[in-house]
């Protein structure tokens, strides 16, 4: 007799950092914590050069340069750079085509990433049969115990390091989209009042600055999202009038109060299976966030300079 295992599903673990600026006027500083922590991981504070406004993106502890963004002070464009990139290397972030499926003030920018693998079935297979429960259970086989010599020891961490070195993780550029994103959506079954109510929240209220950050899902071939315990392909054979959705591997949620307009004050939050499966470190991911959050605080006179 056999009683089958029911695991149920899991919600997406998330780390959460609490996004503060400081008052524009003063140092023009943000730091970000870890949530319901006053601990300082990281901190953007800005520097005007001749041609460029250049904002350092620093590891509070180490107080190390981990990422630098670039804009000009005449005319248009946002670059990230790291420290370990060659002179003249960056990673763009651009507007995408007026004709694209994009949201309005959506930016799309390309980042080196592991390639999401497909799992193997047999190993789902040998995993799903180990969460059977037998009765009377198996009597498990003997096992021999040789205690390691050092030499043994050391041959074992040579061949690990030497496996490491000959096969590296098997990597990608893949495309991601940064775009706002409504925190309430009017919906036809809610009543007249609530949706009055919202409009007229809506209308008094300051900008929102919420966005999520999200792989774009390429124009052919599987796709793997990421999930418990592994990665699963979505069918992307069907034709489709839209981009296809993969859950986001960034959310910043605004929460700056009405009345203060001279700050921000926001949560972000990263999908801890998205961000492993993608294999690239944290900070640039929350890089990118805090300069996209600037776009959006900035983007009328971005779009201004795109014009000109």
């Amino acid at each position: 007799m056999s009683l089958p295992s029911h695991v149920e599903p899991s919600t997406p673990k998330m780390t959460r950092y609490v996004v503060q600026s400081s008052d524009v006027l003063e140092d023009l500083k943000v730091n970000v914590m870890l949530e319901n922590s006053d601990k300082i991981v990281w901190f953007k504070e800005r520097f005007l050069e001749e041609e460029e406004i250049i904002e350092h993106f620093v590891h509070n502890e180490s107080r190390r340069i981990q990422w630098t963004m670039h804009r000009p002070r005449n005319g248009w464009y946002i670059r990230i750079r790291s420290p370990a990139f060659p002179p003249g290397a960056f990673i763009p972030l651009i507007p995408p085509l007026p004709n694209s499926l994009h949201p309005s003030g959506a930016l799309l920018f390309s980042s080196r990433t592991n390639i999401p693998i497909a799992p193997d079935p047999d190993v789902s297979a040998r995993a799903s049969t180990s969460t059977a429960h037998s009765y009377p259970p198996t009597p498990p086989p003997a096992v021999v115990v040789h205690p390691p010599t050092p030499a043994s020891v050391q041959a074992k961490l040579e061949q690990a390091q030497g496996k490491q070195r000959l096969h590296p993780p098997p990597t990608q550029v893949t495309e991601f989209v940064v775009a706002p994103y409504a925190s309430e959506v009017l919906k036809p079954e809610m009543s007249f009042f609530h949706r009055a109510f919202s409009l007229l929240k809506s209308s008094t209220a300051g900008p929102s600055y919420s966005f999520t950050l999200a792989r774009v899902a390429p124009a052919s071939g599987p796709i793997y999202v990421s999930g418990s315990p592994m990665p699963s392909p979505v069918d992307s054979t069907v034709s489709l009038t839209a981009p296809v959705t993969i859950p986001p591997l960034l959310t910043f949620h605004d929460r700056t109060p009405v009345m203060m307009v001279s700050t921000v004050t926001g949560l972000i939050e990263v999908d801890q299976a998205e961000e492993a499966l993608l294999g690239v470190d944290s900070s640039f991911w929350i890089a990118v966030a805090l300069t996209y959050l600037e776009f959006l605080q900035e983007k009328e006179s971005y779009l201004a300079a795109l014009s000109d």
